[in-house]
């Protein structure tokens, strides 16, 4: 099962777990089902599902996550994490998830998440 995020209405905090559009005489909206068994309503425009990858440094991504690498050169490039439908993959700017993970450059990649495109 896939985990989602969503900022909260109440306090917009995130909160993580699984999303479902919820009603009830208690709650009428986008929720995110917590693992505490909580539902939290959450901003729509806020959800993002986790991106199920991870490098050697434990960086955990999501979307609309905006994230800093290194290329082998070193040049140093940002990009929002973006789900591709046609493609139906991951991507940052116009380079797949995929990809990277395939050619082995994701696990040693200096990756760092430097915000969210729901903070700026």
């Amino acid at each position: 099962m896939r985990e989602d995020r969503g900022k909260r209405i109440d306090n917009g905090e995130w909160v993580y777990g699984y999303y479902t559009h919820f009603r009830n005489l208690n709650i009428d909206g986008h929720t995110i089902h917590h693992i505490n068994g909580s539902f939290y309503q959450v901003h729509p425009d806020t959800l993002g599902q986790r991106v199920n990858w991870e490098n050697k440094h434990k960086v955990e991504l999501w979307q609309g996550d905006i994230v800093e690498y290194n290329d082998t050169e070193g040049r140093i490039y940002i990009h929002e994490v973006k789900w591709d439908k046609r493609e139906a993959c991951w991507f940052f700017g116009n380079i797949s998830i995929r990809q990277i993970v395939d050619s082995g450059y994701f696990q040693g990649m200096n990756l760092k998440v430097i915000g969210n495109i729901h903070e700026y």
